[in-house]
């Protein structure tokens, strides 16, 4: 089966420097706020913080009017049921019981 997509031929060894690879054009740290009220994240802020696809992110303003975009940690239902259970398993050491009931 042949390839759908060929591979371009290096260009043959001149005596030039190569060229200085530049930003995108189009590529910017800047986005507008779309007619549906979206932003787009842009890619470089993407790079450069711990937000991945499919992240949930909370959105706020702070005193002095800038928008902060925090990423939401996952809902973990273990945590959940161990902050119900208040101060019951403070300083309850699982190993020494698994030890204790397991001999």
């Amino acid at each position: 089966m042949a390839t759908k997509v060929k591979a371009k031929k290096k260009a043959p060894a001149t005596g030039r420097k190569p060229a200085v690879k530049q930003q995108r054009r189009g590529r910017s740290s800047t986005s507008r706020i779309s007619a549906k009220h979206q932003v787009t994240i842009p890619v470089e802020v993407l790079r450069n913080s711990n937000l991945m696809i499919g992240d949930e992110v909370e959105i706020s303003v702070n005193e002095s009017g800038v928008v902060e975009v925090k990423k939401v940690a996952p809902y973990n239902p273990f945590q959940a049921l161990a902050d119900a259970m208040g101060d019951t398993y403070i300083g309850f050491d699982l190993e020494k019981e698994r030890a204790e009931s397991w001999d």
